[in-house]
């Protein structure tokens, strides 16, 4: 089998860059398929490479899938990419990460996705018409499904796993702080009035409490807890994020994951809760999606919907080393036996495995209905 895999998110203004998306969703699943399959799978960020005259038809007939995400904001050249593919008899696997039909218009993406904006069009076509979808969460495959016609057996679950070795983590820790890490979409997140509340209130209890945040400045904090309130810059490049990341993680002792309960916010991946057990953290979340399927409330990690939940779990992390300890174990246990990409490799096997079908060459007559 030979698949060809394109990160669509590689170019952020002139920067060439690897996106954390595309590190997840593209990049580690494949390169462990294709260590253990042997297949043979091509990762490019520029398509064309190696086809001056730029034919997707060319591309197409060299490869059985072609796998990438859904950031495809030209029409002309996902219209092209598809009868390519369709032509060819090449099956187009396109991976969703995000609820687009849901974003409210207090969310900083609001204007890509808005209703009528061109961006919006396009891979809210793409998501209604393509044959293959992968997606992160079964949450997020119910709501495309609640907004498309689609037949639920063309979107294929696949969520997302680590490889712990990559966040080369101890469980020794060099200080207790509280953490949050996430970008500027999640501002909501953090401001949600139960959290903010408790998080003050254990701030103000423990004088010498740190809270470190990686790449969100969140100006209330520093109004809050002056010189305890430590941002990191992140990197919108994925492997400089992760260095950054490690140099971070072992000077925090306990994860935070507020979450709203908005559809949109509970189509997420709960991937943050992977990083932190692989950065051996404690982790207190949000009593919702998708946060309650992946922790144990009292074992792993605590779930909370009120200000006095979160304050009590927090403070109970903060003050029993001991708990924070067992729990932090707990923590990492789960994500080695459950979400590490070592085993979670299978599933991308098993999906394309299912939809490969042998090429018949033939010049098929191609048309389009409804795609933009």
């Amino acid at each position: 089998m030979k698949i060809l895999v394109l990160e669509i998110n590689y170019k952020l203004g002139e920067m060439l860059r690897t996106s954390g998306v595309d590190f997840l969703r593209l990049i580690q699943p494949m390169k462990y398929l294709q260590q253990n399959t042997g297949w043979e799978i091509e990762l490019r960020k520029d398509p064309f490479d190696g086809y001056p005259e730029k034919n997707w038809r060319e591309i197409a007939r060299n490869f059985d899938i072609i796998y990438t995400g859904y950031n495809i904001d030209k029409p002309e050249g996902y219209i092209e990419l598809l009868f390519a593919c369709l032509k060819e008899g090449t099956k187009l696997v396109i991976d969703i990460d995000d609820n687009i039909f849901e974003v409210g218009d207090d969310n900083p993406t609001y204007p890509r996705f808005k209703d009528g904006a061109k961006e919006g069009v396009v891979i809210r076509s793409i998501i209604e018409n393509n044959p293959y979808l992968t997606c992160t969460t079964q949450a997020l495959k119910d709501r495309i499904l609640h907004f498309t016609k689609r037949p639920a057996d063309s979107i294929e679950v696949l969520d997302n796993n680590i490889d712990t070795t990559v966040y080369q983590a101890t469980k020794h820790k060099k200080s207790l702080n509280l953490f949050y890490s996430g970008t500027h979409t999640h501002k909501l997140d953090v401001n949600l009035p139960e959290f903010k509340s408790a998080l003050k209130r254990v701030m103000l209890e423990h004088p010498k409490l740190e809270f470190h945040s990686i790449g969100m400045y969140e100006p209330d904090f520093q109004i809050m807890f002056g010189k305890r309130y430590k941002f990191i810059d992140g990197s919108a490049n994925y492997p400089t994020f992760v260095n950054i990341w490690r140099d971070e993680i072992n000077n925090v002792g306990i994860g935070l994951c507020p979450l709203q309960t908005s559809f949109f916010a509970q189509s997420k991946s709960a991937v943050k809760r992977y990083e932190y057990g692989a950065g051996w953290l404690p982790v207190v979340a949000s009593k919702v999606l998708p946060y309650t399927n992946v922790i144990k409330d009292g074992i792993d990690g605590f779930l909370c919907s009120t200000e006095e939940e979160w304050y009590r779990a927090i403070t109970l992390l903060v003050d029993n080393p001991t708990l924070r300890k067992n729990m932090a174990i707990a923590s990492h246990r789960y994500v080695i036996n459950h979400k590490e990409i070592h085993k979670g490799w299978i599933k991308y096997r098993d999906y394309f495995e299912k939809i490969y079908t042998p090429k018949i060459i033939a010049d098929r007559d191609v048309t389009f209905t409804k795609l933009v």
